[in-house]
């Protein structure tokens, strides 16, 4: 008769790392919540997905904008925004239309 096998305990350091991203279609400025080393700008919108049901994605504070398309959040996610900003969405949120 023969034992069971066990799993190998796996003691390799190597680790897989995934960064969060998010795309964006429509989007506007909003201030988030909590605010992170004094900044509270954020981005909020409809994240790109096939035949999901919509739902409104909001960001931690924008740490840093990459290039015209990418944005590092305080959370550590990066998010991809395509398209114009929604400025009538970013008015209602209290900025001013210069902002647009």
């Amino acid at each position: 008769m023969t034992t069971p096998s066990t799993p190998n305990n796996c003691t390799s350091t190597s680790r897989s790392y995934f960064q969060t991203t998010v795309g964006l279609s429509d989007w506007w400025l909003v201030k988030a919540e909590k605010d992170f080393r004094g900044k509270r700008l954020a981005i909020a919108g409809i994240p790109h997905r096939d035949e999901q049901a919509l739902r409104v994605f909001s960001s931690a504070p924008i740490l840093k904008r990459h290039d015209l398309f990418n944005l590092e959040t305080a959370d550590g996610v990066w998010i991809i925004i395509k398209g114009l900003i929604n400025k009538a969405r970013t008015e209602e949120n209290g900025f001013p239309s210069e902002a647009c």
